[in-house]
């Protein structure tokens, strides 16, 4: 997640629901998959991020038979999120994976008292069954794919309540403001006909219930007339509560919510134009279409949107729906690095260090590295541990090396817990200790990380 949403989705505190995942764990012959690798990484990554998460190979070792049976369906009957990935068309339709999301996807169906979400998750979308094709799905060779499904689950278990609060900072609106002024928006609908700001603080009171009882319909009727005067942050507002629901009240109306946001992101709305070129460009409510996502995020980075500056700079590098032209990466990634974007910053370290539309540049690597990772970027501080450890731009320091190792392995990216692991088995940086080594080699191995299980083979030996 970027550090602007990760800002502002931490200013509201709410309970992850429980997640299970639909999988098919074993072939024909009884071999475990490659799929069933796949979603055991997932799971990691998920509840490195906080997310609770049934998986069934973990959560349920110690049934068998009926009993097991029985407890998945407890599981799959009380979670909030399904996700389904499988590889294959013939996997998506197997008795078990198939019986799990058409029960879930009945759960959504029949309980509409509660707010369900299914997400199927596929190699190629060719894969995906008809009755599936309706669910907003992932495809997990995308560069971006875990950053783009913590971004919806997030939403999905937090936005609700983040909306509402967000768009009032807009007005320079709080709370306790609305609450005190309740009768005075109610008694002054002549204000109706010409403020933007009253028909949406009036929408806000109905929602909030605040000084008057709350009323989700008259909260969404005043919300639409104020977006009928046009205003691009109305707009996208509600374009977010029609394309994510609103429990208990309104099912998901991705027609509605798109209408909105285009109406958003034709007013020149930097943000809102942003939000669209991710849409096409990870096919998030909308088909993939990599040209449209650079039509878009071209506006956005225009205005000097440094998020959209930065993923422009990916479609130019990896030559995604415009051609390839490193030199135009490195511009625009400069760009959104200048104003402190992280993953931009980082970007740009690496094409200063493998030359790719400069000239190599290994200082200029680190300091771009050092920028990104002093934000926590997990990529960059993995990125200057190797530089230290080698001496690449900076003098060889192999206790810093294990410094930047170190952070980068605590948020669990698979790379930096190989290399840390090796620090510890040689004492590089830190004191010998196999005990250490194993603990991180076994963390990255968790991930199938290839390099670490082999560390894992080689030191066992030793031990």
């Amino acid at each position: 997640m970027d550090k602007r949403t990760k800002e502002r989705f931490d200013l509201f505190d709410s309970l992850k629901g429980e997640i299970f995942f639909s999988y098919k764990k074993t072939d024909n012959e009884g071999k475990l998959t490659d799929d069933r690798d796949f979603v055991k990484e997932l799971v990691y990554h998920l509840r490195e991020r906080g997310y609770n998460v049934f998986f069934a190979e973990e959560n349920l070792q110690n049934y068998a038979g009926k009993e097991w049976e029985d407890e998945l369906y407890k599981a799959l009957n009380r979670a909030q999120v399904c996700i389904v990935y499988c590889s294959k068309k013939e996997y998506f339709t197997s008795k078990w994976v198939s019986k799990e999301w058409n029960t879930f996807k009945d759960r959504i169906k029949n309980e509409k008292d509660k707010q369900l979400l299914l997400i199927p998750i596929y190699d190629d979308v060719k894969a995906l069954p008809e009755e599936l094709n309706g669910y907003q799905g992932f495809c997990c060779g995308d560069r971006f794919f875990i950053d783009k499904l913590t971004k919806s689950l997030n939403r999905f278990f937090k936005e609700r309540e983040f909306g509402v609060k967000f768009e009032l900072s807009h007005y320079n609106l709080d709370e306790e403001y609305l609450k005190e002024n309740c009768l005075d928006y109610l008694t002054s609908l002549s204000l109706a006909e010409t403020d933007v700001k009253y028909r949406f603080s009036l929408g806000c009171c109905y929602y909030l219930g605040l000084g008057i009882k709350k009323d989700l319909k008259r909260a969404f009727y005043w919300w639409e007339r104020s977006a009928k005067q046009v205003s691009s942050q109305v707009c996208y507002f509600l374009a977010t509560y029609y394309l994510l629901g609103v429990e208990n009240f309104l099912e998901p109306d991705y027609e509605k919510g798109l209408e909105f946001l285009y109406s958003s992101a034709t007013q020149n709305f930097a943000l809102v134009q942003n939000t669209l070129g991710e849409c096409y460009y990870f096919g998030e409510w909308l088909s993939q279409d990599y040209d449209k996502a650079v039509e878009w995020y071209t506006k956005s980075a225009e205005q000097g949107y440094d998020m959209a500056q930065c993923y422009l700079g990916v479609c130019y590098e990896f030559g995604n729906g415009i051609e390839q032209d490193y030199k135009k990466a490195v511009e625009w990634y400069t760009k959104s690095a200048e104003q402190g974007y992280a993953r931009a910053q980082c970007n740009l370290g690496v094409c200063y260090y493998i030359a790719n539309g400069v000239k190599k540049d290994y200082k200029k690597a680190i300091y771009w590295y050092t920028k990104s990772a002093e934000q926590g970027n997990v990529t960059a501080q993995f990125n200057l541990g190797v530089c230290y450890e080698f001496g690449e731009g900076v003098e060889q320091d192999y206790v810093k090396a294990v410094e930047w190792y170190t952070k980068s392995a605590e948020q669990g990216y698979d790379m930096a817990q190989c290399n840390l692991g090796y620090c510890y088995e040689f004492g590089k940086g830190v004191e010998q200790d196999y005990a250490k080594a194993v603990e991180w080699y076994t963390k990255s191995a968790e991930q199938c990380y290839k390099d670490s299980i082999k560390a894992l083979k080689r030191l066992k030996k030793k031990i």
